[in-house]
Protein backbone atom coordinates (compact mmCIF):
# COMPACT_ATOMS: atom_id res chain seq x y z
CA UNK A 1 0.00 0.00 0.00
CA UNK A 2 1.32 3.43 -0.92
CA UNK A 3 0.25 6.74 0.55
CA UNK A 4 1.37 10.29 -0.12
CA UNK A 5 0.78 13.40 1.95
CA UNK A 6 1.78 17.02 1.53
CA UNK A 7 1.51 19.81 4.07
CA UNK A 8 2.91 23.31 4.42
CA UNK A 9 4.47 24.18 7.75
CA UNK A 10 5.05 27.77 8.88
CA UNK A 11 8.68 27.17 9.79
CA UNK A 12 11.90 27.25 7.76
CA UNK A 13 13.09 23.95 6.31
CA UNK A 14 16.09 23.51 8.63
CA UNK A 15 13.87 23.99 11.71
CA UNK A 16 11.27 21.45 10.50
CA UNK A 17 13.96 18.84 9.81
CA UNK A 18 15.72 19.53 13.13
CA UNK A 19 12.44 19.04 15.00
CA UNK A 20 11.74 15.76 13.21
CA UNK A 21 15.23 14.45 13.99
CA UNK A 22 15.32 15.56 17.63
CA UNK A 23 14.45 12.79 20.11
CA UNK A 24 13.31 15.44 22.63
CA UNK A 25 10.52 16.64 20.32
CA UNK A 26 9.19 13.18 19.39
CA UNK A 27 6.17 13.42 21.69
CA UNK A 28 5.00 16.60 19.96
CA UNK A 29 5.10 14.83 16.60
CA UNK A 30 4.23 11.29 17.71
CA UNK A 31 1.99 11.50 20.80
CA UNK A 32 1.72 7.69 21.18
CA UNK A 33 5.46 7.16 21.60
CA UNK A 34 6.53 5.75 24.96
CA UNK A 35 10.27 5.53 24.31
CA UNK A 36 12.88 5.69 21.56
CA UNK A 37 16.32 4.24 22.25
CA UNK A 38 19.35 3.99 19.98
CA UNK A 39 20.24 0.39 19.14
CA UNK A 40 23.66 1.12 17.62
CA UNK A 41 24.71 4.25 19.51
CA UNK A 42 24.20 6.60 16.55
CA UNK A 43 22.20 9.84 16.57
CA UNK A 44 18.77 9.91 14.92
CA UNK A 45 20.10 12.47 12.44
CA UNK A 46 22.73 10.06 11.06
CA UNK A 47 22.33 7.72 8.10
CA UNK A 48 22.50 4.16 9.45
CA UNK A 49 21.09 4.99 12.90
CA UNK A 50 18.78 2.35 14.37
CA UNK A 51 16.23 3.09 17.08
CA UNK A 52 13.86 0.81 18.93
CA UNK A 53 10.61 2.69 19.41
CA UNK A 54 7.85 1.61 21.75
CA UNK A 55 4.34 2.94 21.13
CA UNK A 56 1.23 2.87 23.33
CA UNK A 57 -1.83 1.29 21.74
CA UNK A 58 -5.41 2.48 22.37
CA UNK A 59 -6.21 -0.75 24.25
CA UNK A 60 -3.42 -0.11 26.77
CA UNK A 61 -0.92 -2.45 25.13
CA UNK A 62 2.39 -1.54 23.54
CA UNK A 63 4.13 -2.40 20.29
CA UNK A 64 7.74 -2.16 19.15
CA UNK A 65 9.06 -0.76 15.91
CA UNK A 66 12.66 -0.84 14.70
CA UNK A 67 13.42 2.42 12.90
CA UNK A 68 16.44 2.57 10.57
CA UNK A 69 17.57 5.84 9.02
CA UNK A 70 18.36 4.83 5.42
CA UNK A 71 19.30 8.33 4.22
CA UNK A 72 19.54 11.69 5.96
CA UNK A 73 20.34 14.66 3.73
CA UNK A 74 19.54 17.72 5.86
CA UNK A 75 17.50 19.78 5.11
CA UNK A 76 16.28 18.12 1.91
CA UNK A 77 15.49 14.44 2.53
CA UNK A 78 14.92 11.81 5.21
CA UNK A 79 14.36 8.15 4.21
CA UNK A 80 13.42 5.78 7.01
CA UNK A 81 12.61 2.07 7.25
CA UNK A 82 10.19 0.81 9.91
CA UNK A 83 9.86 -2.87 10.90
CA UNK A 84 7.47 -4.49 13.35
CA UNK A 85 5.82 -7.89 13.64
CA UNK A 86 2.70 -6.52 11.91
CA UNK A 87 4.07 -4.29 9.15
CA UNK A 88 7.10 -2.85 7.41
CA UNK A 89 7.32 0.56 5.77
CA UNK A 90 9.70 2.83 3.96
CA UNK A 91 8.94 6.52 4.45
CA UNK A 92 10.50 9.17 2.24
CA UNK A 93 10.17 12.75 3.52
CA UNK A 94 11.16 15.56 1.18
CA UNK A 95 11.34 19.19 2.24
CA UNK A 96 11.20 22.20 -0.06
CA UNK A 97 10.86 25.92 0.58
CA UNK A 98 7.22 26.97 0.15
CA UNK A 99 7.57 30.71 0.71
CA UNK A 100 9.23 33.01 3.22
CA UNK A 101 9.73 30.97 6.40
CA UNK A 102 7.59 28.07 5.13
CA UNK A 103 8.35 24.45 4.29
CA UNK A 104 6.51 22.05 2.03
CA UNK A 105 6.75 18.56 3.59
CA UNK A 106 6.06 15.77 1.08
CA UNK A 107 5.76 12.31 2.61
CA UNK A 108 5.59 9.11 0.54
CA UNK A 109 5.14 5.82 2.37
CA UNK A 110 5.25 2.28 1.01
CA UNK A 111 3.75 -0.16 3.52
CA UNK A 112 3.42 -3.93 3.73
CA UNK A 113 1.05 -5.44 6.31
CA UNK A 114 0.64 -8.87 7.82
CA UNK A 115 -2.76 -10.00 6.39
CA UNK A 116 -4.57 -10.76 9.65
CA UNK A 117 -3.35 -7.55 11.28
CA UNK A 118 -4.50 -5.45 8.33
CA UNK A 119 -8.03 -6.81 8.60
CA UNK A 120 -8.34 -6.06 12.33
CA UNK A 121 -6.71 -2.64 12.03
CA UNK A 122 -9.03 -1.60 9.19
CA UNK A 123 -12.02 -2.41 11.36
CA UNK A 124 -10.74 -0.32 14.26
CA UNK A 125 -9.63 2.62 12.11
CA UNK A 126 -12.82 2.88 10.13
CA UNK A 127 -14.58 4.82 12.88
CA UNK A 128 -12.64 5.78 15.94
CA UNK A 129 -9.47 7.02 14.29
CA UNK A 130 -11.33 9.18 11.78
CA UNK A 131 -12.87 11.12 14.66
CA UNK A 132 -9.58 11.32 16.54
CA UNK A 133 -7.70 12.73 13.54
CA UNK A 134 -9.80 15.87 13.37
CA UNK A 135 -9.36 16.58 17.08
CA UNK A 136 -5.70 15.69 17.52
CA UNK A 137 -4.13 16.56 14.17
CA UNK A 138 -6.10 19.43 12.58
CA UNK A 139 -3.73 19.56 9.62
CA UNK A 140 -4.87 16.04 8.66
CA UNK A 141 -8.60 16.80 8.89
CA UNK A 142 -9.16 16.07 5.16
CA UNK A 143 -8.31 12.42 5.87
CA UNK A 144 -11.59 11.96 7.78
CA UNK A 145 -13.11 11.07 4.41
CA UNK A 146 -10.22 8.82 3.36
CA UNK A 147 -10.67 5.04 2.99
CA UNK A 148 -10.01 3.05 6.16
CA UNK A 149 -6.96 1.32 4.65
CA UNK A 150 -5.28 4.67 4.04
CA UNK A 151 -5.94 5.78 7.59
CA UNK A 152 -4.60 2.46 8.90
CA UNK A 153 -1.26 3.33 7.40
CA UNK A 154 -1.21 6.60 9.26
CA UNK A 155 -2.25 5.18 12.60
CA UNK A 156 0.49 2.56 12.45
CA UNK A 157 3.21 4.93 11.40
CA UNK A 158 2.20 7.79 13.67
CA UNK A 159 3.60 10.14 11.02
CA UNK A 160 1.36 12.96 12.04
CA UNK A 161 2.05 16.60 11.44
CA UNK A 162 1.93 18.63 14.62
CA UNK A 163 1.09 22.30 14.79
CA UNK A 164 3.33 22.62 17.86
Amino acid sequence: MKISLETTIDQPRHRVVDLLLNPKTLRMIEPNIVSSESVNGMELSQTGAEFLRIYAMPNGGKYQVLQTMLEVDKPNLIVTNYESEHYSAIARSRFEPAGPGQTLWMLDVDMRFAPLFLASCRFWCAGRLKRKISRTWPSLKPLRKAPAARICSLCLLDFHVSNA
